[in-house]
């Protein structure tokens, strides 16, 4: 929700004190013209007008005078009502938190960049977005589905904007201009590629991962700009069958992905940015990274000639990243020493 829009559902607000400060002008002007009341004289009898409480009138009137009170009395009798059925929306309703809230949403929303959108709130966007969160990672859920939000966690509720990601103006209201990611996760695939093709249109430096459902839409989404394609079925039928043929491997990779186990291991990757100063530009040698805290470095990728084997002499720079395993201990205590 825009800005704009949130201002219109004010609108009410602003017509019922526009209202009260017309009736206040008439009121301080007719009786400053007709009684000749000084203006503060005019402006108490026009209050107690308004108001109703009921005082006597600062002098005796004139018959034009009395005349002229009937009629602000009734008139004002119609504003009031209609202001307090406007106060009564926006403070017993709840139609002013409602609006508050929203609007704290555009605010944070209008602030983000480098965070990621997640299209899609069913299977696979639910757990892509816990896993974006337990990672620290800001994102926006895209959803069609109005009930979505009561699907989300209630400690902390995401962000969300409720619209079709079809449609280019509800990417462009989820930040896409300033997204670093977009996680496709819709059960359409003709849905997904129309999703890619407006927001590489729209970002051509964001990174686009979609799921698919079909092995024939793989080529299409790729061509339509997606980064990356994921066929789930064909991911957890080759899961379930490494079960067999390689459960020893699987029981590693699932203690990698297990956050709530204490012996856990840990998979991460770092950038060079991450690094302090003092151990950029070295050979991994010189970093001596199992050395100083027992963690293992097993994947090394340099920005030019891609994922190289872990050698003593590679210099890490410049949009390197390395990656490393090891436990909870040992990865605190990699991150203290090396990251900033």
């Amino acid at each position: 929700m825009s800005l704009i829009k949130i201002t219109k559902k004010l609108n009410g607000l602003f017509i019922a004190v526009a209202l009260l400060t017309i009736s206040l002008v008439i009121g301080v002007s007719g009786y400053m013209f007709i009684e000749d009341y000084t203006f503060l004289e005019a402006l108490f009898m026009s209050v107690i007008t308004i108001s109703t409480v009921g005082f006597t009138e600062v002098h005796l009137l004139s018959d034009v005078g009395m005349m002229f009170t009937s009629v602000y009395i009734i008139m004002n009798l119609i504003i009031f009502a209609y202001v307090v059925s406007v106060i009564s929306k926006f403070l017993f309703e709840g139609k002013l938190r409602s609006i508050y809230n929203e609007y704290k949403f555009v605010k944070e929303l209008t602030s983000m960049k480098n965070h990621v959108i997640v299209c899609g709130y069913g299977s696979n966007g639910m757990h892509s977005c816990q896993e974006l969160q337990r990672n620290g990672r800001d994102f926006v859920i895209i959803d069609i589905d109005e009930d979505t939000p009561k699907k989300f966690p209630e400690d902390k509720p995401y962000m969300f904007v409720l619209g079709d990601a079809t449609h280019e103006e509800v990417l462009i209201k989820a930040g896409v201009k300033t997204a670093k990611e977009l996680l496709i996760a819709t059960a359409s695939d003709a849905i997904n590629v129309f999703i890619t093709l407006s927001a590489r249109e729209l970002n051509p430096n964001i990174k686009i991962i979609s799921r698919a459902t079909d092995p024939a839409s793989e080529k299409k989404l790729y061509f339509a700009g997606a980064n990356n394609v994921i066929l789930p079925d064909i991911i957890g039928g080759t899961f379930m069958a490494r079960l067999i043929t390689k459960p020893e491997v699987i029981e590693f990779m699932e203690m990698l992905s297990d956050d709530n186990n204490e012996m856990s291991i840990k998979l991460e990757e770092f950038s060079y940015n991450d690094f302090k100063k003092n151990y950029r530009d070295k050979t991994l040698g010189e970093l001596d990274i199992q050395g100083k805290t027992g963690i293992f470095p097993v994947g090394f990728k340099d920005n030019i000639r891609g994922f190289m084997g872990i050698r003593n002499e590679t210099i890490f720079g410049e949009n390197d990243i390395l990656i490393v395993l090891g436990n909870n201990d040992t990865m605190q205590k990699f991150k203290s020493t090396f990251l900033l």
